[in-house]
């Protein structure tokens, strides 16, 4: 992919992502799912933004926790709101999904529109954003 933000086509000089995608029909055991690994680039304030988005849902979790300690007495919710945030802020972020796989074609969601017009124009295919 070219070195160009995912989201807003904006040139990127921070260092690119690779992520692996997997995908498999809801019929067929995730064992056999197919897999693509790619490169790409995001900027540093979509990287920032996911960041911060993560530190606020994970806050508002663990205040949800508190208030619900306080209204039952349980540790048991506290406990399971806790580590589940605890798990939140340690994944990987993910940036893009994949919609389909069709002949080992993996079709991929979350690219921006400017991204996908100037692949549009780079490589000669048509690109249809996800209504």
């Amino acid at each position: 992919m070219p070195d160009r933000c995912v989201f807003t086509n904006e040139p990127v000089n921070e260092p690119l992502l690779v992520q692996t995608f997997k995908w498999a029909p809801s019929f067929r055991p995730v064992i056999s799912a197919k897999q693509i690994r790619l490169t790409f680039a995001v900027n540093l304030r979509r990287q920032q933004k996911q960041r911060r988005n993560r530190y606020i849902g994970v806050s508002l979790q663990a205040l949800g926790a508190v208030l619900l300690y306080k209204a039952t007495g349980s540790l048991l919710p506290l406990t399971f709101i806790i580590a589940s945030g605890a798990l939140i802020l340690l994944a990987k972020p993910t940036y893009l999904l994949v919609s389909k796989c069709k002949n080992d074609r993996f079709w991929l969601k979350g690219c921006g529109p400017e991204f996908l017009a100037s692949c549009t124009d780079e490589f000669g295919t048509r690109h249809h954003p996800e209504r």
